[in-house]
């Protein structure tokens, strides 16, 4: 679930009059307008602001969609002055004192739509009034016109003491019985309103925007008793989705341990029910030892070299009566890639040629991947057939643990890895096993992580009867896809 994509959707419906019904009985904006108006007048005869400049009014094309009858257009100027809206003060290192009692709230502390405590720098109550430096209050907006992805907004909580900002900071000291300080922080976090600031920001390595900038940004503002309900329904709407993606975090969680439980059952012979009058799991091995035999004498493999007999220390769990432990290189063939310039390799071809890149393109998820390389070369004996499964063999790829079922012929790079059964029979069973393995336990430890046959053939497979995988198989997959359509319901 994209929860802030879905935030910003509702942020546009609330700014766009969408979000919540109109009162025809609601003071309409402009009257709003004119008592600020009238009170900006007052404090500027009275010499407590000074008077702004005149800028122009806003034209047809600066409004990019309509809005509700009683709602006006307006600039930030519009609706406040030099009384209630600044920029932070002008502190260097030299002004600040670690024993001052003044605290100076930074950058770092203005998140995106959140405060965030990263504690204070201090300066002195005499240089608090050397240099005229202006309080700011709880309540207040404060605005990083340092931008990064985005231009980061909050609300200033209660702070015991006195505190001041930084110069790059903006802060708006908002008086409720105008307007609602909620719904223009709403506005400032809005997708339209960030679009409109980095179109007039400035900078190469960092970007920022000035207040004189800031000012200019034309907005829709509603009638003060609608801006209220349109802060509650946000309000409603924001705590629900933070609730869902909270429970979709633990569903989540619960998802991938069950998906791991699974594997665990089927390969210890807890998933499905055994059958006595299945062919036991020694016969089976036979058939695979007499199919591996032949595609020697074909000359289709090499000897494989004889491995160890298992010990009664290796055998991590107990199997049921009709199954055996087998080492995996007894069963499956493995095979490193080599070097595409071998391969002639172009961007057409009847056979792709993978690299462990490649495994990170997927449809239909872990058992197509594309490629961008082919090549028309056959070349029998580095072949990777279907019914094989390839992995990262070096680097730090190893640590994905990234597997990928082989559908069709291909050939792999030297970075990657492939295992084919000898026998398709316990292809999909081996699959299910080795979703179990960590690769990344499997490296040599060397300087740059590696897996090798060596590495890969020791290691000890539970094989159940054929019968009896194939109960497995279903019943893993059967549940493997319903976990997955849990998990694709939940993040989309």
């Amino acid at each position: 679930m994209d929860t802030q994509r879905l935030k910003d959707k509702i942020l546009q419906l609330a700014i766009q009059g969408k979000l919540v019904e109109q009162d025809k009985n609601d003071e309409p904006a402009s009257e709003l307008l004119q008592r600020i108006k009238e009170e900006r007048d007052k404090l500027i005869k009275e010499k407590k602001i000074r008077k702004p400049k005149k800028l122009p009014p806003i034209e047809e094309d600066e409004k990019p969609f309509e809005i509700p009858e009683g709602w006006e257009w307006v600039r930030l100027e519009d609706i406040t002055h030099s009384g209630t809206l600044n920029d932070g003060d002008w502190i260097v290192s030299k002004d600040m004192n670690e024993n001052g009692n003044v605290r100076l709230l930074q950058l770092g502390s203005i998140g995106y739509g959140k405060y965030i405590n990263k504690g204070f720098k201090y300066i002195t109550e005499e240089t608090f009034k050397r240099l005229n430096c202006r309080e700011i209050k709880e309540g207040d907006i404060l605005i990083n016109r340092l931008l990064r992805d985005n231009m980061c907004v909050c609300e200033l909580p209660s702070i015991e003491g006195k505190v001041i900002t930084t110069v790059d900071t903006c802060f708006i000291r908002v008086n409720d019985t105008i307007y609602n300080s909620k719904y223009l922080l709403y506005l400032f976090l809005s997708k339209y309103f960030q679009d409109r600031v980095f179109e007039r920001a400035s900078g190469t390595t960092r970007q920022r925007i000035s207040k004189g900038n800031l000012i200019t940004i034309p907005f829709p503002l509603p009638p003060l008793a609608e801006q209220k309900r349109i802060v509650e329904k946000v309000d409603e709407l924001f705590a629900l989705i933070d609730e869902l993606d909270s429970n979709k975090e633990d569903l989540l969680e619960v998802i991938n341990l069950t998906r791991n439980q699974v594997l665990q059952e089927a390969i210890q012979g807890k998933l499905v029910e055994q059958n006595p009058e299945d062919e036991p799991a020694s016969v089976l091995i036979q058939r695979i030892k007499e199919e591996r035999d032949k595609l020697v004498r074909e000359g289709k493999i090499r000897k494989p070299k004889k491995l160890p007999p298992i010990k009664e220390e290796e055998k991590p769990f107990a199997i049921p009566g009709s199954w055996e432990w087998v080492r995996l290189g007894e069963t499956v063939k493995l095979q490193s890639g080599s070097s595409p310039t071998k391969y002639d390799v172009s961007n057409k071809g009847k056979y792709m040629f993978i690299k462990v890149g490649d495994m990170n393109l997927l449809q239909n998820k872990k058992e197509i991947f594309v490629s961008s390389q082919f090549t028309d070369k056959y070349i029998p004996t580095d072949m990777i057939s279907e019914y094989s499964i390839i992995f990262p063999k070096r680097g730090g790829a190893i640590s994905t643990n990234k597997k990928r079922i082989v559908r069709k012929n291909i050939y792999i790079d030297t970075n990657t890895m492939a295992i084919t059964p000898y026998s398709k029979d316990i292809f999909n069973y081996v699959r299910i096993w080795f979703n179990n393995i960590d690769l990344w336990k499997l490296n040599s430890g060397t300087a740059v992580p590696q897996i090798n046959n060596k590495d890969i053939e020791p290691l000890t497979l539970p094989l159940p009867p054929l019968a009896e995988q194939k109960r497995i198989v279903k019943k893993v997959d059967m549940i493997m896809n319903m976990l997955d359509e849990l998990e694709s319901q939940l993040t989309n």
